[in-house]
């Protein structure tokens, strides 16, 4: 089985390689097309090196103005990368296509699935049915059509599915986008899976430990976690709050961070521990942790919602958006809407009044999100459609 993936942000996250190679060790053939623009390239030139030894990674470098028009007119930039990709892919050596986002990525695909035959599947991401539907306006009917030409859909969460099957209003399309659905979650590393944490308690227990850790951006609304904890407003409990990220560091980044920090410092119940890599550090910091706390504007996935219940705590996390349609709310944590501080108030007291049964349930239901399991459904998707 040969799979060309587009996958256009390969070198912006470590989830697309943990995906790729856990396809590798299960046979599949790869090749994965990136498109990148000419001032990214040195950039991750070294991180390129460092990713490729497993994978046969073909880059096409844009130059700005083509990167620029390209989400404006997909179909230019599209005719670009062909004609750059014509005698180093032979497009019919491959099985079937896999692309990682619907706008971007799909685009290409439907139009290399024109031209060779080849089936293909989408993965749509909260970039997709969020940010580009919203503002793309002029690319709606695009991406729709992309959506119902594709064999296959990969969805991170139940609630990216059921905003893009808004998109259709006759039933048919929306029975066809049912039909061919699929909702599989990001792995998380098995280095949690080799250190799950123990069930945990609240008894005797006066002061709750509340964590964030994430990329200190205004989307992660940090802001929001400090109104929530700003004081004791629980009888007979104390809250701390440990703030852990890491820094944009474009110019608007660093210049939200110095502002979101400087917030963190005159709050006296919290403190930023600033980002930390080591694995045995932050797990620490989660496992210690009485809550995690993250209620995001939007959100893909989250993966850090799975590696805090892999250490047993309870997580409150971003309603209608993320892992929000996995879990039961209440199950091993609750889903409060962005803004709201008295939802998110009565989370909490609801997670402290649950505690020792969120806890075992978090150890429970993390299990399903071992590599093994999302992998396979991954491969027999592919198997389906080349069948």
């Amino acid at each position: 089985m040969r799979v060309l993936h587009i996958c256009n942000d390969f070198f912006g996250t470590p989830v697309y390689t943990r995906l790729f190679k856990s396809l590798d060790r299960l046979g599949v053939d790869q090749t994965i097309l990136v498109f990148l623009r000419n001032d990214q390239v040195a950039t991750i030139r070294k991180m390129k090196a460092q990713l490729t030894k497993e994978h046969r990674v073909v880059t096409v470098q844009l130059s700005k103005g083509v990167s620029s028009l390209g989400r404006v007119v997909p179909s230019l930039r599209n005719k670009y990368v062909l004609k750059s990709l014509k005698d180093r892919i032979d497009f019919n050596s491959f099985d079937i296509i896999h692309a990682h986002t619907l706008f971007s990525n799909g685009s290409l695909a439907r139009k290399i699935s024109k031209e060779s035959g080849l089936p293909y599947l989408l993965s749509v991401r909260s970039v997709d049915v969020n940010m580009a539907y919203t503002y793309l306006r002029h690319l709606r009917y695009s991406a729709r059509q992309t959506t119902l030409g594709a064999s296959n859909l990969i969805f991170l969460n139940p609630a990216h599915k059921h905003k893009l099957e808004s998109w259709f209003r006759e039933q048919s399309n929306q029975n066809n986008v049912k039909f061919k659905s699929n909702i599989i979650p990001n792995q998380i590393d098995k280095k949690w899976f080799k250190n799950l944490g123990n069930p945990k308690s609240l008894k005797d227990s006066r002061e709750i430990k509340v964590v964030f850790v994430g990329e200190l951006t205004p989307n992660k609304n940090i802001e929001f976690l400090l109104e929530v904890f700003r004081e004791n407003w629980l009888d007979d409990y104390r809250f701390e709050v440990d703030v852990i990220g890491h820094i944009n560091l474009t110019s608007k980044g660093r210049k939200y961070a110095k502002a979101i920090t400087e917030q963190i410092a005159r709050q006296k119940n919290s403190k930023f521990l600033g980002e930390i890599r080591d694995f045995e550090q932050l797990k620490k910091q989660i496992s210690e942790a009485d809550i995690f706390f993250m209620v995001s504007q939007f959100e893909t996935f989250g993966l850090v919602y799975i590696e805090a219940i892999s250490q047993g705590t309870p997580i409150i996390y971003t309603k209608g958006q993320g892992i929000d349609g996995y879990f039961k709310n209440g199950e091993v944590g609750h889903a409060v809407k962005a803004g709201q501080i008295e939802e998110a108030r009565n989370a909490v007291k609801m997670i402290i009044d649950n505690y020792e049964t969120m806890s075992i349930n978090c150890l429970n239901r993390v299990q399903e999100f071992k590599e093994t399991s999302i992998v396979e459904k991954c491969k027999s998707i592919y198997e389906s459609i080349i069948e």
